[in-house]
């Protein structure tokens, strides 16, 4: 008669220790990481609003410009947006529906804010934000330009984001 030995397969109660160990270490450099992506979303929307600024402001200079009004302080062309829209020396002026037309910011999404604090800046100037943020640190600021021939300021706050 034969005997057979009984042989156990299985994990020993140290090696289900050490992998219960490892997963720990992992999940806690793993997730801060994952804890972040909602601050990493907020930046990245008012960044695509800075760079939806300087597009559709190279555009509104271009048809300005056409139109022969790119030297015009304040000039309301009629036939652009349903209500028209404000430009100033050749682009967007900082006028809520004229930056929610050419920039397409759902009212849905974002706080559109004029500041007209002469104090810090030299012109009017529109703060962008996100709905869903609370703190006054997390914004996009518009400052039309008061020369013909400069630019327009864009100013990203995304400290508090």
């Amino acid at each position: 008669m034969e005997q057979t030995m009984n042989k156990q397969s299985g994990f020993t109660l140290i090696e289900l220790v050490v992998v219960i160990v490892i997963l720990g270490i992992l999940a806690v450099t793993a997730a801060p990481r994952f804890l972040n992506l909602q601050s990493d979303a907020r930046v990245s929307a008012l960044q695509g609003v800075v760079g939806a600024i300087n597009d559709a402001n190279h555009i509104v200079y271009g048809k300005a410009a056409i139109e022969g009004e790119e030297n015009t302080p304040d000039w309301r062309h009629k036939d652009i947006g349903p209500e028209g829209v404000r430009i100033h020396y050749g682009y967007m002026d900082t006028h809520s529906p004229t930056l929610t037309y050419f920039v397409q910011l759902s009212e849905d999404e974002f706080n559109l804010d004029r500041q007209d604090n002469g104090q810090e800046v030299e012109g009017p100037v529109i703060r962008i934000s996100l709905k869903d943020q609370p703190n006054n640190e997390c914004f996009v600021e518009y400052q039309r330009t008061n020369v013909r021939g400069e630019l327009p300021t864009v100013t990203k706050v995304l400290d508090g984001c």
